[in-house]
């Protein structure tokens, strides 16, 4: 027979009483609400970081003639993200590959400063006193800490480069060791290069930028072309700026057809084109006002070539510029989708006449580019609103 249950095990828990474990739930509840700020803005400061990281990498591959087809076809990537979900925040695919880089590049930076700074600080000795005692130590010290400063970012990469493998340089040693006792630290290097090699996905975004040339370079062309054409024949030219003026109502909606359904005849399916317009004219008004009158402005840096080493600073700046307008010509096309009916046609219609005299300025501009570009008449087919987003 059970033991009969006690009555203070049966009695009603009493107003006060504390309970096991209560003052350790309120103490975690009150840290989660006083962490939570910190933990939110230290989440804003990583992605910041990330996506700053991330446009500098697009610069510096957007500087690299024939690379810069993967900056295209990132875009393309990001595009085709965005017009198929609406959402911008599927628009920077790579943030966390791109952190990860971006915190090695600061890493590495960083470490190399004291090398740098010995040197410099050599140098100096050398041209005042070369003969010196401690211009000889110097040197010393200055090779002795290069050669251990090149050791420890070789052996960090080697693990990983992950941001703590370089402030731990006996961690690493240790850690290289066990590696090599194991028989597995070659093997962990080819597992981390190849890794970090197929998360770029070059192919894809290789094949995608070079689709996307030559589709949009089909559409551009012929305009392109009666504009380089006509310097002494009016006709010629009024007809390539209208053909112009035709063209980039389209394009801009028309790639980001092509990258959502990334098939060779979505750029010029302009009948789905028009079937999205139907259903977000205000949306369609608004991407192209802001792709053809942001990119006007970037003509101007191709009046003068620069050095070859700063080319990737014009760069940053188309790449800051294009990017945004891509998402948002992507954002503009989703909308068209998830609307089911098209909007009256009392909207329609002063949209597409609002978009005729910011077509005529964008043609109008092009057609003089050739005048300033340092490269002529062949910066007619430069055009780094819908493809490569280079100043060259």
């Amino acid at each position: 027979m059970l033991p009969a249950r006690s009555a203070l095990a049966e009695s009603p828990t009493f107003p006060g009483a504390e309970q096991p474990g209560a003052g350790l739930g309120e103490t975690s509840l009150w840290r989660r609400r006083v962490l939570a700020p910190f933990r939110s803005m230290g989440r804003l400061i990583s992605n910041l970081f990330a996506v700053l990281a991330l446009v500098g990498m697009l610069a510096v591959v957007a500087a690299i003639p024939l690379v810069q087809i993967l900056v295209l076809g990132y875009f393309l990537e990001a595009s085709g993200r965005v017009a198929r979900t609406g959402k911008f925040r599927h628009g920077l695919p790579g943030l966390p590959l791109a952190r990860r880089f971006g915190l090695a590049t600061l890493c590495i930076a960083l470490l190399l400063l004291p090398a740098t700074i010995l040197g410099s600080l050599h140098d100096d000795a050398l041209l005042i006193a070369p003969n010196a005692t401690r211009t000889e130590v110097l040197g010393i010290v200055s090779g002795l800490v290069g050669l251990a400063t090149l050791g420890h970012l070789c052996l960090a990469l080697l693990l990983g480069a992950e941001w703590h493998r370089f402030v731990r340089p006996i961690a690493n040693l240790r850690e290289a060791y066990r590696r090599l006792r194991e028989r597995r630290f070659f093997r962990s290097v080819w597992e981390n290069a190849t890794s970090f090699v197929r998360q770029l996905h070059l192919p894809k975004l290789a094949w995608l930028g070079l689709k996307g040339f030559v589709l949009t370079l089909v559409w551009l062309v012929i305009p392109s072309a009666m504009l380089a054409a006509g310097g002494n024949r009016p006709i010629v030219s009024l007809l390539g700026g209208l053909a112009m003026m035709i063209v980039v109502l389209y394009v801009p909606f028309a790639q980001a057809h092509f990258a959502a359904e990334q098939r060779w005849r979505a750029i010029v399916d302009l009948r789905t084109v028009r079937y999205r317009f139907a259903r977000a004219p205000m949306a369609f008004l608004l991407a192209l006002v802001l792709t053809l009158l942001m990119t006007i402005p970037l003509y101007l840096m191709k009046v003068e070539m620069l050095p070859r080493d700063i080319l990737w600073l014009p760069t940053l700046i188309f790449v800051v510029t294009i990017l945004p307008l891509h998402l948002i010509t992507s954002w503009a096309y989703s909308r068209g989708i998830r609307r089911e009916r098209p909007v009256t046609w009392m909207l329609r219609w002063p949209c597409r006449l609002l978009m005729l005299p910011v077509a005529t300025m964008y043609a109008y501009v092009v057609f003089l580019s050739q005048y300033t570009s340092w490269r002529g008449a062949m910066g007619l087919f430069e055009h780094h609103a819908f493809l490569v987003p280079a100043p060259f």
